[in-house]
């Protein structure tokens, strides 16, 4: 473990950055039990990173994607 220290603005950036990743896997979760449902299949990897691209999101840092 490293610490480090951020100044208030670099903290509320990465602090809104973790709510939006959230958000965009709650979404995601969300979209993947209703293809289930209706399915009853498992979606292909093309599919989820269809849906996954088409969400209308702040971007993420690309260790977030």
């Amino acid at each position: 473990m490293v610490r480090v220290w951020l100044d208030r603005a670099a903290h509320q950036q990465a602090h809104d950055a973790s709510h939006e990743a959230a958000l965009q896997w709650n979404r995601l979760v969300e979209w993947l039990r209703a293809y289930w449902v209706e399915r009853v299949a498992d979606p292909g990897f093309t599919e989820l990173r269809a849906f996954g691209d088409g969400l209308q999101l702040a971007p993420l840092h690309s260790q977030s994607v």
